[in-house]
């Protein structure tokens, strides 16, 4: 296990200096130019980890994790759809995504709001946003229509899962407090003074 974790950070830290220049938005902007960029599975995920977001919290996250995903579909293709982060801040990524589209205008992050928009339930919407990007981003609205179905198939069954997991985590802490509570009604009463 330590040789694994050593060799790991060794690996990074032996990366070609070029790609330790260059940071996420730097490649996103190189294939959205149409430049191809191949990196290697180590080198993806430490682009991806030296990624500092630009938006605050979870939105910030995972709009990494869609800039990920369009750099280097190979290695981060499932994030805009799988992110742990999506399920468990929905709402907050939908908005923080939106209002960082509203300050900058970069499309990106109007790419970005689809799936959170799906994930909200809000279809209509996430087809108007696939129309807009039609009009202004040739390459992010081949991306979101060569992955539209996919998201569309995926991302229901992904939020009914989520929510019952929240339903259990409420289930099981009302029922751990319940204990709780039983446990110390049974408790006898200490005397002031005695241990």
């Amino acid at each position: 296990m330590k040789r694994f974790l050593l060799s790991g950070f060794l690996g990074l830290l032996l990366l070609p200096s070029t790609l330790l220049a260059a940071d996420l938005d730097e490649l996103l902007a190189k294939v959205r130019g149409g430049e191809t960029v191949a990196l290697e599975k180590d080198e993806a995920i430490a682009m991806l980890n030296r990624a500092r977001p630009e938006t605050p919290g979870s939105a910030g996250v995972y709009v990494n994790q869609v800039k990920a995903a369009v750099v280097a579909p190979k290695f981060h293709g499932g994030w805009p759809y799988r992110s742990s982060v999506l399920y468990h801040d929905t709402q907050k990524v939908y908005d923080g995504v939106k209002e960082a589209y509203t300050r900058s205008s970069d499309t990106i992050y109007l790419f970005a709001t689809i799936c959170p928009a799906l994930a909200l339930g809000k279809v209509q919407e996430a087809d108007e946003i696939r129309e807009d990007l039609k009009n202004k981003d040739v390459f992010l609205s081949r991306l979101a229509e060569a992955n539209i179905k996919l998201w569309k198939q995926s991302i229901p069954p992904m939020v009914e899962v989520r929510k019952k997991e929240l339903e259990k985590a409420a289930k099981d802490a009302a029922a751990k407090e319940a204990a709780e509570k039983e446990a110390a009604a049974k408790e006898p009463a200490k005397e002031p003074g005695k241990q």
